[in-house]
């Protein structure tokens, strides 16, 4: 009877059996000799590295491309390594061209001779995705924190704009209606293609809930530009936190105040513009540092110009970026 402990006899794990599974594992292997100050990397962590093949590197080497911030500690974990005798498992980034990626390793000492062996994985797609999570539980953070500044600020659109309790009622419970369908937006609504949508969809639906907000056409306005939709809940986001601070510190926070959104297309980039006019006293609040972060996960910029009327926030977004968020 066959305990368990045997293998059967097809099995085999010689190296080209190896080979087969870290490739499919996308795993680079590598070794160290750390008294000589030696790397040798299989083919497939020089592409990790996004390096030339060659017989060895060095320490040094390699740390020309470790991001500045994590350079201490990936020698912190070598030091601990090689000197402690302890496996370990750090993540850190690299610059590979213009581009910054994850990588993930493991490793282990292999007794007296202070040869370190180890594996490379690129982890920049889980990471990415865990730095969209933790920016969506801060922006949940944020919203719960700014729900009565919203709702106040809704409810009085709704009472200027009416004569009595029974008008309000039904224009109230309209805008928080349109309130709740823009949120929609930013939870998926189906098959990937259902998720992409036209920008000045987006945005229309973004602002309806605020009457003092409008969309401004103009010549330039890009009426087909589609957004992706790993980038729909960014842009959410993005016209949300502006509507927000705009009811708490900026012109939605007047009785007269008015905003104007336009869209422009380039060549290769697009324009967003938010117009504030006739703005309550502004000052520096109005900044919001979450709102410069998603900008920047974008690769786009945002610039504020003061004016005496009010503020203009301009965003510019590369086209590509936004369309290439497509599923």
């Amino acid at each position: 009877m066959n305990d368990g402990s045997a293998q059967p006899d097809d099995v085999t794990w010689d190296e080209r059996h190896l080979r087969i599974a870290t490739d499919i594992a996308g795993v680079g292997l590598w070794s160290w000799h750390a008294v000589i100050d030696r790397i040798t990397m299989d083919q497939r962590a020089f592409n990790l590295w996004g390096l030339t093949p060659r017989a060895a590197v060095t320490i040094d080497d390699l740390s020309t491309s470790i991001h500045p911030d994590d350079q201490d500690k990936v020698h912190a974990a070598l030091d601990a390594v090689r000197y402690a005798g302890v496996d370990h498992h750090f993540d850190f980034r690299i610059w590979r061209g213009d581009e910054i990626r994850w990588i993930s390793t493991r490793c282990r000492c292999d007794g007296d001779d202070r040869k370190v062996y180890g594996v490379f994985v690129d982890v920049t797609a889980r990471m990415q995705a865990e730095e969209q999570r933790e920016l969506i539980a801060c922006e949940m953070r944020h919203r719960v924190k700014n729900l009565f500044s919203v709702t106040t600020a809704v409810a009085s659109f709704a009472a200027k704009s009416t004569d009595t309790k029974q008008e309000m009622l039904k224009d109230l419970t309209l805008r928080l209606q349109s309130l709740a369908g823009a949120y929609n937006l930013v939870h998926p609504r189906g098959t990937a293609q259902d998720n992409n949508i036209r920008l000045d969809h987006l945005l229309a639906a973004l602002v309806k809930p605020y009457s003092a907000v409008s969309l401004e056409n103009s010549p330039e306005t890009p009426p087909h530009v589609i957004v992706g939709e790993r980038c729909i809940t960014s842009m959410a986001m993005i016209i949300h936190d502006l509507a927000t601070n705009s009811a708490k510190f900026g012109a939605l926070s007047s009785d007269v105040g008015k905003v104007g959104i336009s869209c422009h297309a380039r060549a290769e980039d697009i324009r967003i513009i938010w117009s504030e006019c006739h703005s309550a006293e502004l000052n520096d609040e109005f900044d919001s540092e979450m709102t410069d972060r998603i900008v920047k996960q974008l690769n786009g910029s945002l610039s504020r110009d003061w004016t005496d009327a009010g503020l203009n926030v301009t965003l510019r977004f590369d086209k590509a970026t936004l369309q290439g968020c497509a599923g």
